[in-house]
């Protein structure tokens, strides 16, 4: 049979440019036979998305999926849904971001089944284990009461007894990295940043709770860490800190110590903690005091299993979320939970404001301003029990700090760690390569026209 050369037209504002002009819808009919039909494209203004779902019952099974063409012969793209001369498509832009963010994925998964089925065949078992990480894949028969009881003492669900043959890996872990880590940190950003950024972890008993990162600042006239208030935050109530918690801290210099809890607030999800015995020269951040916002920012975090520092650059953007906090602003960094509390610094190493963590869409960071006002509220207190839970009957903040005007208490939910097959990946916000193409309100995805 022979094949037909198709012109496409990449245009990124198909709906703009085809909304209420004629194309041509092109199908075959169940004998075979090649059918068209001239149709008006809609338009949608009630989504940001290509695809435009409807009621399914009166789709025409005859046309959906076929192409659409213009009437000079170029490729429009894909025809979701026709009734009465109406067409919805699936623009071009939008079927090549589908194939780049799945089709390596798809491919993977092919790739590890029959890896396995020839492992099967030559009487191998389906994978080694490679090493004893929350990252590294889990197959059947290669867990040990060792193992178990390590992912047990960092807080980790066990993985479930049907593990499959091809392997579960554990999504939402504090050890995931993100970006590059040390040496590439080292030479992107020739100041100490990486001097200032500590580790920090939990635990109940010898269980660990949580994990974060944060780093060092000046305060009436000594050193402390500045972190997320999530690190002793109860599980089951975020309204309250367990008290019963032990904090340690990893410094840069791959010590650990004690840390004592010494302000915090919940409502902005804030805290101060001290180290204990400290035999290290802690180096205070450099804060950047204007306005002024840099070109390119950088998220950094640290591991505290591993010791990693890690930093993966982006920029400052008008995305908004869906977390309360409405003094937060949005970069286009890509961090994971290790991030929590990390510090977002200029190219120049001066830190301009402390991470929070957005499972799709970018990271959330609270600026050096609005944390200078938050620190004021706790000179004003001796000690962490003075500034209270945060929370009263009324689900209201203890305190707030001046032009804020919550009248509940902010939510800062983190994702809790599950398994999950290693090549089953969650859609990604923005899809990849589309970062400059759209942005979000409240959470929702919008392209730019």
């Amino acid at each position: 049979m022979e094949s037909l050369d198709v012109h496409v037209v990449l245009s990124e504002h198909l709906k703009d440019r085809y909304a209420k002009k004629k194309l041509v819808a092109v199908s075959r009919n169940k004998y075979g036979g090649l059918i068209t039909k001239s149709v008006i494209v809609g338009s949608h203004h009630n989504s940001n998305r290509s695809e435009v779902c409807h009621d399914i019952s009166v789709m025409a099974e005859d046309w959906e999926g076929g192409p659409l063409f213009d009437f000079d012969g170029k490729f429009v793209g894909m025809n979701k849904f026709l009734a009465m001369d109406t067409t919805f498509i699936l623009s071009w832009m939008s079927i090549l971001i589908i194939f780049k963010h799945y089709l390596p994925t798809l491919q993977n998964r092919i790739l590890k089944r029959l890896q396995n089925l020839k492992r099967v065949r030559d009487g191998e078992g389906p994978g080694e284990l490679s090493d004893c990480h929350p990252e590294a894949p889990v197959h059947r028969g290669g867990l040990d009461k060792e193992h178990v009881e390590y992912l047990n003492s960092l807080g980790y669900p066990k993985p479930p007894v049907n593990v499959l043959d091809d392997g579960l890996i554990l999504a939402y872990s504090f050890e995931e990295n993100f970006g590059f880590v040390y040496g590439e940190v080292i030479k992107k950003f020739p100041c100490d940043i990486h001097q200032s950024v500590v580790a920090l972890a939990s635990f109940k008993g010898e269980r660990r709770f949580f994990a974060c990162t944060g780093f060092f600042i000046e305060w009436k006239g000594c050193t402390i860490i500045l972190t997320s208030a999530s690190l002793v935050a109860e599980s089951g109530d975020r309204n309250k800190i367990d008290e019963n918690l032990r904090i340690e801290v990893l410094l840069p210099n791959e010590q650990r110590r004690q840390g004592t809890l010494q302000h915090y607030s919940l409502h902005y999800n804030v805290a101060l903690v001290s180290v204990n015995d400290m035999d290290f020269h802690a180096r205070p951040a450099n804060m950047k005091l204007d306005n002024e916002c840099p070109p390119q920012v950088a998220a950094l975090g640290r591991c505290f299993e591993s010791g990693k520092i890690m930093a993966v650059c982006g920029d400052l953007v008008d995305w908004t979320g869906t977390l309360d906090c409405n003094f937060l602003i949005r970069s286009s960094c890509k961090t994971t939970k290790a991030g929590i509390g990390g510090p977002l610094i200029g190219l120049d190493g001066k830190v301009i404001g402390m991470n929070f963590y957005d499972k799709k869409i970018g990271t959330p960071y609270m600026p050096w301003d609005v944390i200078l006002k938050i620190l004021a509220c706790f000179e004003n207190e001796s000690s962490a029990a003075e500034i209270g839970n945060g929370s009263d009957p009324s689900d209201a903040p203890g305190w707030k700090i001046p032009g804020d005007g919550s009248v509940k208490l902010n939510r800062w939910p983190v994702p809790l760690p599950y398994w999950r097959p290693h090549d089953d990946v969650e859609e990604q916000e923005p899809p990849e390569g589309c970062e400059y193409q759209c942005t979000y309100r409240n959470g929702e995805r919008w392209c730019y026209r």
